[in-house]
This record gives structure tokens, sequence and C-alpha cells, in this order.
């Protein structure tokens, strides 16, 4: 069981990386020389969804729930301010792909509680 010091420090860093993904979300894309990579931003979505929901879930800072449901809104506000700013789109496939990570991370995280409980 983590300390309440510990989960008042992981529930700080959820909101504080929600935050930062929302404003990342709707900054206008810097033109890098370097080529595109296939599919890196939805790898890139899976990857902080996976983020935002192995560590609350693996610290057992929030319900399992509430993180579901705070991320499939993220997920879905995100791309919809993405619709409304100019300089970015929305797509279906970044949706998916926060949903995939997100699952992985609850799963993941689900895994790990109950390992350290284990031990």
């Amino acid at each position: 069981m983590p300390t309440e010091r510990t989960v008042r420090w992981l529930r700080f860093a959820w909101v504080a990386g929600i935050a930062a993904f929302l404003v990342i979300s709707i900054m206008p894309l810097s033109r890098s020389p370097l080529p595109e990579v296939a599919m890196a931003d939805k790898a890139a979505h899976f990857g902080v969804f996976l983020i935002l929901a192995l560590f609350p879930t693996a610290g057992e800072a929030l319900r399992t729930r509430t993180v579901v449901v705070v991320l499939v809104l993220l997920a879905l506000a995100s791309e919809g301010l993405q619709a409304m700013v100019p300089f970015r789109s929305c797509e279906a496939a970044d949706i998916a792909a926060d949903l995939l990570g997100m699952l992985s991370g609850i799963a993941l995280g689900a895994f790990l509680s109950g390992f350290r409980q284990r031990l």
C-alpha cells in the first residue's frame, strides 16, 4: 500500500501531466527538417495515455473508474480542441491511440499493483 504522501504526489503528477498534454495538443506543430516517422504521432498519443493511466493505477492513487472517465474525456476534448484550432486537425485515429494507451496502462498498472502486493 502506498503512503499518503506518495498518493498525493501521484495525483499531482497526474493532473500536471493532463494539463501539459492539453497545452501541447493545441500548440502549433513545429516544422522540423527531419523526415516524419510514419505513425509517430499515434505512438506519442499511445505513450502519453499509457503513462497517464499507468501511474495512478499502479500507485493506487485513483480509482480505475476515475482514470477511465477522465482520460476518455481528455481524449475527446483534446481532439475537439484541435478541431477548433486552425493549425491542428482532429483525427479519430488519435482517439483510438489514446484509448488503447489508456487500456494498456490500466492493465499494466493493475498487474504491477498486484505483483507489488504479492511481495
